[in-house]
């Protein structure tokens, strides 16, 4: 036996001792463990990252352990589900989202077939793989449309490769929280800050023609389109903090994801605002 296969056996042997409830053994997490890791570049280094503890619950549940699902609902589920509840003020959101997500976890579709709980791979904490999964069942509900189900599956199952792949389907399905987000941001920024931008970003005015318009030199027009941005992105960023319960390596994704096309969202909403210049 190798190396790496007695690490797998000890992760495995640890997390299942550490929660006897759950009646699973050694011999049934490491097939998963393994799975985890196995496409790995280096699966010594991926099982070091890995969140055993997380699999075996998520294992547990999928077999329908009521220790389990019990944890999975207090742990796990009520924390997902208030970062989405906060799509929609209504009283009983929560609830509905709640059994929205169990719904698409636990429910088997087809028989023979594992539930989508078993899908989850372990790179991502099992909490924030799960608010994505709320999120996007908030996102569903609070539109009140009916969900597409043909590829939802298979990113679903995705997510388990890893933080990024998560964060790709928070950034789908928030759009618009952070498109309200980034519009609000702009407006509250100073009148010169939003007068410059436009000039520059929508109208194509060069920073020469700007420090001519407002008769400084031309290195004061580039400080204040930079500071310009960032205080956009910042003023984005607390205003979707606030919005919703994500983590700040998430925040951080969506801020990035915004910073590397910021001239033309910049453009977008000053062009459809009524803004004096």
């Amino acid at each position: 036996m190798d190396a790496l296969e007695n690490r797998l056996r000890e992760a495995a042997g640890r997390a299942c001792a550490a929660r006897p409830a759950f009646e699973l053994s050694m011999d049934a997490l490491v097939p998963i463990l393994r799975a985890a890791i196995d496409k790995a570049p280096h699966p010594e280094q991926a099982l070091d990252s890995l969140h055993v503890d997380d699999l075996a619950l998520a294992a547990a549940c999928a077999r329908g352990n009521a220790a389990a699902l019990a944890e999975f609902d207090a742990r796990v589920l009520r924390s997902a589900v208030r970062a989405a509840a906060r799509l929609d003020s209504a009283s009983d959101f929560a609830d509905e989202v709640a059994q929205a997500v169990r719904s698409r976890l636990f429910t088997v579709a087809e028989k023979g077939k594992a539930p989508r709980i078993a899908g989850y791979g372990g790179r991502a904490s099992l909490e924030s793989w799960t608010r994505a999964v709320a999120l996007r069942s908030a996102a569903t509900l609070r539109d009140g449309f009916k969900e597409e189900r043909d590829g939802i599956d298979d990113r679903l199952a995705r997510l388990a490769t890893g933080d990024s792949a998560e964060l790709d389907l928070i950034k789908a399905q928030l759009h618009q929280e952070f498109r309200t987000s980034f519009g609000e941001a702009l407006a509250s920024l100073p009148r010169r800050s939003r007068s410059v931008l436009r000039l520059h970003v929508v109208d194509g005015v060069t920073l020469d023609g700007l420090a001519v318009a407002y008769g400084v030199h031309r290195a004061t027009v580039a400080r204040w389109l930079a500071s310009a941005r960032s205080s956009l992105l910042k003023r984005t960023r607390a205003r979707l903090s606030s919005l919703l319960e994500l983590d700040a390596k998430e925040i951080d994704s969506l801020i990035e994801h915004a910073r590397s096309r910021l001239d033309i969202s910049i453009g977008k909403f000053l062009v459809s605002t009524s803004e004096e210049q």
